[in-house]
């Protein structure tokens, strides 16, 4: 694979602030919408970022708006449009889990494949302090540049890890006393469910989140220490509309289920 199909356009002011922040990607070039060249950015952000380029020698280069709308296929660019190398995925490995560690709460995604929702996510997991999330390395969404924009740049920042298959990864992490928190609807009859606001967490915590469409795979619903539900105030639901957007429901649920430090 030759070195330019590694590199992506990250848009966005969040985003690409963030990733020259954290450094964990190389960049290359930071594209400047051309009226920014004579006149003082707007906003503090923006005068930010390219004070934090100048500092690290990166290359600002000044192009038309169409230029930029076209550099990030049409979407929001606010201005600013960077040249980086791209963010992978990090396989977990079996020793960030089972030897001593202050981690006490993992995020893992089953199979979410919308790049929106991932995004979405990777945000709410790291205002709540998420240790570490966990996604499929098939079936899921990659680090993207639509994923960075829509975390607000969280995503330069975030812990994420991949692993090649998640029931095997689940079911060792049950062997080494953590306790997987499954997610249903309330209409799940299977088994016990709780309301999410009822449930009280000790030791080392999972929360476990399934596909947008499909739920969470039955195999793996079948392993959790105890399942939850986010109750809904409506009794006269529309056909339909049962559940939540699964980003909106995995920031609630980390509201609720989350240690208080």
């Amino acid at each position: 694979m030759s070195k330019v199909a590694r590199r992506e356009h990250l848009f966005g002011i969040a985003p690409c602030l963030a990733a020259i922040l954290a450094g964990r990607r190389k960049i290359f070039k930071v594209y400047l919408n051309d009226k920014l060249e004579e006149e003082e950015p707007r906003r503090k952000e923006l005068v930010q970022l390219v004070a934090e380029a100048n500092e690290r020698n990166i290359k600002l280069v000044y192009k038309s708006r169409p230029i930029l709308d076209r550099l990030c296929g049409g979407r929001p660019h606010q201005s600013v449009v960077m040249e980086t190398g791209k963010l992978n995925l990090t396989p977990i490995t079996r020793e960030s889990y089972t030897l001593p560690t202050q981690e006490r709460f993992l995020l893992a995604l089953d199979d979410i494949q919308d790049p929106m929702n991932l995004g979405a996510i990777i945000r709410s997991a790291t205002y709540f302090g998420v240790d570490k999330i966990i996604v499929n390395e098939k079936n899921s969404c990659g680090l993207t540049a639509t994923v960075s924009k829509v975390s607000s740049g969280a995503m330069e920042w975030a812990s994420v890890y991949s692993t090649r298959d998640m029931q095997r990864l689940l079911k060792d992490l049950l062997n080494y006393d953590w306790n997987l928190i499954g997610t249903v609807t309330k209409d799940y009859t299977q088994s016990k469910v709780h309301s999410c606001h009822d449930v009280q967490l000790s030791k080392r915590n999972v929360l476990v989140i399934g596909n947008e469409g499909f739920g969470m795979n039955p195999l793996i619903t079948s392993i959790c220490t105890k399942l939850v539900t986010i109750p809904s105030f409506n009794d006269r639901l529309p056909e339909g509309l049962d559940s939540l957007n699964v980003s909106v429901a995995t920031g609630i649920l980390l509201h609720s289920l989350m240690p208080k430090k």
